[in-house]
C-alpha cells in the first residue's frame, strides 16, 4: 500500500492540468483520458473546486479501485496516492501524458488506439503494481529478493521493471550490486 502523504499548507487552485471533485465517479475517466491525451495532470479527489480539501470516507477502497479501473479502460498506470491535509484524507491521481498512444472517449466509452505499442494484460496489471509498491517500499530490493518476496519468478520481475522503467516509473541509479531503484515521486 502506499504510504500517506502530507499536502502543504499550501492553497491549492484548478488549472489546465489540476481538476478538483468531491467524490470519484467512473465518468472521471474521461478526464484521464484528456490528460493523458494532452501534458499529463492530476485529479484530486476529496477536494472542493474553490481548493479546500472535503475528504473521502472510503480513500482505503479507492486506492484500490482507481487504479485498476484505469488500467482496465485505458491500459495505463496513473499514481494514486492518499494524501492527507488537516487531518482529512483525500486521493491523488497523477497521470502522466502518453505521447506514443491516442485515446478516444467515444459513444462505447474510452478505448486506447495502440501506436507501436501493446495492451498491459490485465492478468499482470496488479502484479505489476505489487511490484512497483515494493519497490518503493525498499529500493535497494534485488531481483531475487523482489521474486522471492513476491512470489513470482525472475523473469517475470525482469518483465515487470522493464515496463516499470518504460513508464518513467523507477529508475535505476548505481550498477547491479551496490545501486539502487530511484522511484518517480510525484508531486500532488
Amino acid at each position: 500500500p502506499l504510504p500517506v502523504a502530507t499536502e502543504s499548507q499550501q492553497t491549492m487552485k484548478e488549472n489546465q492540468q489540476t481538476e478538483f471533485k468531491q467524490t470519484w465517479r467512473d465518468e472521471y475517466l474521461k478526464w484521464i483520458c484528456g490528460f493523458a491525451n494532452a501534458e499529463g495532470g492530476k485529479i484530486l479527489i476529496g477536494v472542493n473546486d474553490d481548493g479546500t480539501v472535503c475528504g473521502v470516507s472510503d480513500a482505503k477502497r479507492l486506492i484500490e479501485d482507481i487504479p485498476n479501473k484505469v488500467k482496465n479502460e485505458l491500459a495505463i498506470m496513473p499514481h494514486v496516492s492518499r494524501l492527507e491535509k488537516d487531518g482529512l484524507e483525500y486521493i491523488g491521481i497523477c497521470i502522466t501524458s502518453k505521447t506514443s498512444e491516442e485515446y478516444l472517449n467515444g459513444s462505447k466509452g474510452i478505448t486506447k488506439l495502440p501506436k507501436d505499442s501493446q495492451r498491459i494484460p490485465k492478468e499482470i496489471s496488479e502484479s505489476v503494481r505489487r511490484t512497483y509498491d515494493a519497490i518503493a517500499e525498499n529500493p535497494r530490493l534485488t531481483i531475487k529478493e523482489l521474486s522471492e518476496r513476491l512470489e513470482i519468478s525472475d523473469r517475470t520481475i525482469k518483465k515487470h521493471i522493464a515496463y516499470l522503467k518504460k513508464e518513467s516509473l523507477i529508475e535505476r541509479v548505481g550498477g547491479k550490486t551496490h545501486g539502487h531503484w530511484q522511484v518517480k515521486t510525484l508531486e500532488f
